[in-house]
């Protein structure tokens, strides 16, 4: 395996635990009925769950890796300068 290959599967393990309270959250969201939805475009709409799911995985991101871009279908980006971008889409 590379050096790469663990160095990313170690920052995926370490985010886990933020993804699975982000997928949590949204299915807390999901139950009680409150999406806010909202429309983004003529076929695709964006929910509270999408927003505070990729809200919290981007504040991990920032507070583990600093560095590390980000590009989020919400509307996150943050451009990088450690050779590592994160693409989120939490509920996909």
């Amino acid at each position: 395996m590379s050096d790469a290959k663990i160095v990313k599967q170690g920052r995926v393990k370490e985010l886990e635990r933020v993804i699975r309270e982000a997928g949590r959250r949204a299915l807390e969201l999901r139950r009680s009925g409150e999406l806010g939805t909202k429309e983004k475009g003529p076929a695709d709409i964006v929910t509270e769950a999408d927003r505070a799911s990729e809200g919290l995985i981007v504040g991990a991101i920032k507070k583990l890796w600093p560095d590390d871009g980000i590009f989020g279908e919400e509307g996150t980006s943050v451009r990088q300068t450690s050779g590592f971008t994160w693409v989120i889409d939490p509920l996909d």
